[in-house]
């Protein structure tokens, strides 16, 4: 069975979810080769109890996981490589807590009026042309350069940002037939990402800056800071899971609006 909500119903899911909920609670999806559990309450008990199921990816394809993949240089494991979606307490909480600390409420404040004089510029951009794509002009470039000015990289690589999201959401949205060569084309994009992000860490070790990278470089713990290999994880992390989200958010916001004037017109 599969247990994705058909192309067509994508958008408005609500009638799968229900049928699903009331008929298939908890069902194996032997097409994609996962568990899907649709009922609150299961749903808080899975989450609530990691010893008996456990958020860190032990199994034989993990290599593929855009979040596991052990990191091939000396001064990391995979343990150490895994993230805060795919790890499980005590190892998570100390994550979280180095993590956090570099994310200090002056910093997030810091961001705030920059980021609408950003918006604010794209928008004039627009006016100035007389017309606009949602997301060309506004949906993707405003998380992929308040991401890239977080993290202290180069906005002329946000091209190279924007290729590595489109091969991965669209090899994560279409069912490849073969598997090992999805799993070696998600292999090839972490790679690359990796060895972007592990440069811009070593040249912020040397000459630290005010950026992201720079406070997870510093960051500590109880005396635990972040081996290189977690840095690089949690920037892939930010730049994918963060961009393709608020991309989806802007777009559907917008529809939402648009439609739900026409309704009340």
């Amino acid at each position: 069975m599969n247990t994705f909500p058909p192309t067509d119903q994508r958008l408005y899911p609500f009638e799968f979810y229900s049928q699903m909920r009331r008929l298939n609670p908890v069902v194996y999806d032997d097409r994609n080769k996962v568990w899907s559990v649709f009922r609150y309450r299961d749903l808080q008990t899975i989450l609530g109890d990691y010893i008996t199921f456990s958020s860190d990816p032990k199994r034989p394809n993990s290599s593929y996981s855009l979040f596991s993949k052990a990191n091939k240089s000396t001064n990391t494991t995979p343990t150490q490589r895994a993230s805060l979606l795919q790890s499980d307490p005590p190892y998570h909480r100390i994550l979280r807590s180095v993590i956090a600390s570099a994310f200090t409420p002056i910093i997030v404040a810091r961001l705030e009026p920059h980021i609408e004089n950003i918006a604010h510029g794209m928008i004039d951009n627009v006016v100035k042309n007389g017309r606009m794509d949602l997301i060309d002009d506004l949906g993707y470039p405003l998380p992929v350069t308040i991401i890239a000015e977080l993290l202290g990289v180069p906005i002329e690589d946000r091209n190279l940002f924007r290729g590595w999201t489109d091969r991965f959401v669209y090899l994560t949205e279409h069912n490849i037939s073969d598997e090992q060569v999805e799993g070696k084309n998600i292999i090839q994009i972490i790679d690359e990402m990796d060895s972007y992000f592990s440069i811009i860490v070593k040249e912020r070790t040397q000459k630290p800056q005010e950026d992201l990278i720079t406070n997870l470089i510093k960051a500590q713990v109880d005396g635990r800071h972040l081996y290189e290999g977690e840095i690089t994880t949690f920037c892939r992390i930010l730049l994918l899971v963060g961009h393709v989200t608020t991309v989806n958010l802007i777009g559907n916001t917008i529809l939402s609006l648009i439609r739900y004037s026409l309704i009340n017109e």
